[in-house]
């Protein structure tokens, strides 16, 4: 019973993921790239896109609960190349959304620095 409730809220990562997926998606805007240079010097770019690389790490967690749960049925090998390919998909995206909101900060500083100039 007890590996049970630990499945269970490690399997809750997933919806939770989904919900702050589309907040920050929400925050964002729909472009991953602001046209005008002032679009990334907003706060709630910056809350967005911190907020989509906790969605894209929150739900690993979970995958991995979900695949403990079916390794005992006969779905396993399915639910294993599901884990890893889900794995494989999260890992391709995370370094884009990482350098989107680390260089941001830089974007910031030059938008600031260009507008005092003017």
């Amino acid at each position: 019973m007890r590996n049970t409730n630990r499945v269970f809220l490690s399997a809750l990562s997933l919806p939770i993921s989904g919900i702050l997926a589309i907040v920050a998606l929400l925050l964002r805007g729909p472009s991953a790239v602001p046209t005008d240079p002032a679009g990334w010097a907003k706060a709630s770019y910056v809350v967005g896109q911190y907020g989509m690389l906790a969605a894209f790490v929150l739900p690993l967690p979970g995958l991995w609960a979900l695949y403990a749960y079916l390794s005992n049925n006969r779905v396993h090998r399915i639910a294993f190349v599901a884990m890893l390919l889900s794995f494989w998909g999260i890992a391709l995206v995370l370094p884009l959304l990482g350098i989107m909101a680390y260089v941001n900060v830089a974007f910031q500083w030059s938008c600031h620095t260009l507008r005092s100039l003017v």
